[in-house]
């Protein structure tokens, strides 16, 4: 769960710095980036976390890619959708190996709750 949703806010910032968009930022951190202009912010992110947020190991919908970020620290991952992503923290990390596996799994944890639970905690660029 976020803890500092301030704090998360900024990072999304920073991470879409070259991209002058609207985002949403669920409950557990994971970002969706609201990239169709017609509909509205949350109905985009809530729907498209509903139907392709969910995890689904040994297919598409597991898979990840991980970037390490140069102006925050910590990794971005992305996935089978362009428009969804984990902001992963070292923090989130401590004491575990930081290998981007160990990360992608970390991050994929969180957007597989964030779709199961639905629950935006912050719209910005609206």
């Amino acid at each position: 769960m976020v803890e500092d949703l301030e704090k998360l806010n900024r990072i999304w910032c920073e991470i879409l710095l070259d991209e002058l968009k609207t985002w949403a930022i669920f409950k557990h951190g994971t970002g969706v980036v609201c990239s169709n202009p017609v509909q509205e912010p949350r109905e985009y992110a809530s729907n498209l976390m509903k139907k392709m947020g969910i995890v689904v190991t040994a297919t598409s919908h597991g898979d990840f890619t991980v970037h390490n970020l140069e102006n925050v620290p910590g990794w971005v991952v992305e996935y089978h959708h362009k428009d969804i992503l984990s902001y992963v923290s070292p923090t989130d990390m401590e004491g575990n190996d930081t290998g981007d596996m160990m990360v992608g799994l970390f991050g994929r944890q969180k957007r597989g709750e964030d779709a199961k639970e639905l629950q935006i905690i912050h719209v910005e660029g609206v």
